[in-house]
């Protein structure tokens, strides 16, 4: 906004399906995102303006989520969907600080982007291998977390 103020957050939804953007006003999202609803453009109502938890806005299909509740995410909640909130207490690396343990992906980017600085990283279960585990760092290349792939054996 002009004004210097941020935009009023309508509702906090969640995505039942993923999306992939036809234009650059439109945003990409996987199943199970939560965003925010900054807008409900009045010329085009089948269409929300939404903010990811990665900062990024555009234009979302508004039967593509669902209305969690009214207002702003609570604080930390970007990456509560399934209570995966911090360091698992169950799996292979039980109680360590960097193990998520069975988080999406998109979770564990939620978290980086939201608590973590230039280094830090955390290691989730693969959502497609038992025998791998994923570590996602954020390294110093303009902020961008890089997914890396290690087996477990």
């Amino acid at each position: 906004l002009s004004n210097g103020q941020s935009p009023r957050v309508l509702h906090t939804v969640q995505t039942l399906y993923p999306f992939s953007s036809v234009t650059e006003e439109e945003l990409n999202f996987e199943k199970d995102e939560m965003m925010e609803v900054l807008e409900k453009p009045e010329n085009d109502p089948e269409w929300w303006r939404c903010k990811n938890c990665r900062g990024r806005v555009g234009l979302v299909p508004k039967n593509y989520v669902v209305v969690l509740n009214d207002g702003p995410l609570a604080l930390g909640s970007h990456f509560q969907q399934n209570s995966h909130t911090g360091p698992s207490h169950m799996g292979k690396f039980a109680g360590k600080d960097w193990y998520y343990g069975n988080v999406t992906r998109h979770q564990a980017e939620c978290a980086l982007n939201d608590r973590g600085l230039e280094g830090d990283y955390l290691v989730r279960d693969s959502e497609s291998s038992v025998s791998q585990i994923t570590a996602f760092s954020i390294i110093c290349v303009h902020g961008v977390i890089c997914r890396v792939i290690i087996v477990y054996k």
